[in-house]
């Protein structure tokens, strides 16, 4: 006869075997008191507590019988554990299911069986405690009672088992996690400190006023705050994206121009090590996609900074390709760098923090770790995906995958999309919004600036001064409330958030309230978006996040400021 047929929850009940790690385990007292205890009440030669896997029956505990196995397909376990009560079979001679199989027709010569399923996990048979004699009889409600009491016993048992298989399993991840946390905070530690020593090293060095060397020591500086600042946004994004708190625009955005920012604003760092960035089109790319362009450039930026990072000779080349069927807009950063080998490429797929190849690659090229998983994070924001291949000593190759709708975009062809790329990329800076101010953009405009800290009062006066504004300071909320209320207003407030005493907000909702409508803008080192919000519903016209660029904090103070006067103007 043909062998017990599977059970519709099959691998749902290999997982909950597989959960309670004992198959192959050796003898436990627990375990065979049981089946001696069942014997002894059923008077049988044999009692066994069977437990059923993809190919055997394997006996967890046996009296009476030698073998501690047999093929699955012999198994009467296989019939038991397709019922929810026991199952009895008075003479496996006359049995439909039996009479042919091998362990009746030969040793051990099987007649009576009785067996009851060992239930997990709220209904899940693992096998079957039974008894079986080698003659026919019958079953007695109290065998039956009995059997049943005994194999709720050894099912607590495999479900005792399976809690702390449980347990050591989230100690080992705790203890992994644990390991993780440690090495992320002292490769942090690194990562914040070397940067660090240099910034106050050359400070020192240029409190100096016989020091020569007064312009290496100022681009070190500003290079090591800028790796600082790097380090620092890096933790907040991941932060922000695993919080559930980075908001995705969706607009119309030309994938050509923005590889062509982000290229633009690395390639300085693949000149420095003599390093290419090439641009193919393998094939026609949409003209336009609907998509982040701020994350987009993100994940660019990111990628492009791992190839730059991990690549001493040759360079990286942009593959940018789309496939119409599938709706799938395709970017593959690859570069000539040291590569991976597959293991490597199995542990940096899972995209998990902290994680590099390995210990000594971090110790070797730097880098928080954060990278990848940020821009995988990202994608997958955007609806993509990222996918890695390698090869060790011959570099890697990471393709962004994002859906588009093909049905309403148009395709440039692969020499229109390099020209556009190429134009993108060569076109001034000022085209893009990113250019220098003019020698006086804020001529004749009055600036009230917030800020508790005397350092960034200079700073931030300073740069403003040179712009042609006219600066007034105020050191915390009370000041900036007295001195905007005077009787020549001004074009602009910069209000800090977090001051002693009365902060930003107080400050500006009492502003509001005495019917001040000067545009305010706050300037503050807390980049999330609760502050941003907490900051603009208090009145806030603008929110920008320390440290600010010159360029931008120029920018923004002509922006409100004309836009004051607009409103001020008959």
């Amino acid at each position: 006869m043909p062998p017990a047929p599977l059970p519709a929850y099959e691998n749902q009940r290999l997982t909950a075997l597989l959960a309670c790690n004992v198959m192959d385990t050796p003898p436990e007292e627990g375990f065979d008191d049981l089946t001696r205890l069942a014997r002894k009440l059923c008077d049988t030669p044999i009692a066994l507590i069977s437990l059923l896997d993809e190919n055997r029956q394997w006996f967890k505990s046996r009296v009476g019988l030698e073998t501690t196995q047999t093929p699955r397909d012999a198994a009467f376990c296989g019939y038991a554990i397709l019922q929810q009560g026991p199952l009895v079979i008075e003479d496996a001679r006359h049995d439909e299911r039996t009479f042919d199989n091998p362990l009746v027709a030969g040793p051990p010569g099987i007649r009576f069986y009785a067996g009851v399923p060992l239930m997990v996990d709220g209904g899940l048979p693992l096998g079957t405690l039974c008894v079986i004699d080698t003659r026919p009889r019958k079953a007695s409600p109290a065998m039956l009672e009995d059997l049943v009491s005994l194999a709720r016993q050894a099912a607590c048992q495999l479900e005792l088992r399976r809690t702390i298989a449980n347990l050591r399993d989230m100690q080992h991840r705790a203890e992994a996690a644990n390991h993780a946390k440690s090495a992320f905070l002292a490769h942090m530690s690194h990562e914040l400190r070397t940067p660090l020593t240099s910034i106050v090293g050359y400070a020192d060095l240029l409190l100096e006023e016989s020091a020569p060397e007064r312009a290496i020591a100022t681009r070190a500086i500003a290079r090591n705050a800028t790796h600082l600042l790097e380090v620092v946004n890096d933790i907040l994004d991941i932060a922000k994206i695993e919080a559930g708190m980075l908001p995705i625009e969706q607009t119309h955005i030309d994938p050509c121009g923005i590889l062509a920012d982000a290229t633009r604003m690395i390639i300085h760092k693949a000149e420095e090590k003599g390093l290419r960035i090439e641009t193919a089109f393998s094939t026609p790319v949409p003209e336009t996609i609907l998509c982040d362009a701020l994350r987009l450039r993100q994940i660019l930026l990111n990628l492009l900074a791992n190839a730059i990072r991990f690549t001493e000779r040759g360079g990286i080349t942009l593959s940018l390709r789309a496939d119409p069927q599938a709706g799938l807009f395709m970017i593959s950063v690859r570069d000539t760098g040291i590569g991976m080998t597959p293991q490597q490429v199995r542990r940096i797929s899972r995209f998990e923090a902290f994680q590099q190849a390995d210990n000594t690659t971090s110790r070797r090229f730097g880098g928080t770790g954060l990278g990848l998983r940020i821009a995988n994070n990202l994608a997958t924001l955007l609806g993509g995906s990222l996918g890695i291949e390698s090869r060790i000593g011959h570099g890697s190759d990471i393709t962004l995958t994002i859906p588009y709708d093909p049905e309403n975009t148009t395709l440039r062809s692969p020499e229109a999309a390099q020209r556009a790329h190429h134009l993108a990329l060569h076109t001034p800076a000022s085209a893009h919004g990113t250019a220098e101010p003019s020698t006086a953009p804020l001529d004749g405009v009055r600036v009230l600036l917030v800020e508790d800290s005397i350092d960034n009062q200079r700073l931030l006066a300073l740069h403003l001064r040179r712009a042609g504004a006219t600066v007034d300071v105020a050191c915390n909320g009370h000041e900036a409330v007295a001195k905007a209320k005077q009787a020549q207003p001004y074009d602009c407030l910069l209000m800090d958030l977090e001051m002693p005493g009365m902060d930003g907000c107080e400050a500006t909702q009492r502003l509001r309230d005495a019917g001040l409508n000067t545009p305010i803008v706050f300037l503050s080192a807390h980049a999330t978006s609760e502050s941003r919000t907490r900051a603009l519903q208090a009145g806030g016209n603008d929110y920008l996040t320390k440290p600010i660029s010159t360029g931008r904090l120029v920018a923004a103070c002509q922006h409100w400021a004309g836009t004051s006067r607009q409103l001020s103007s008959p």
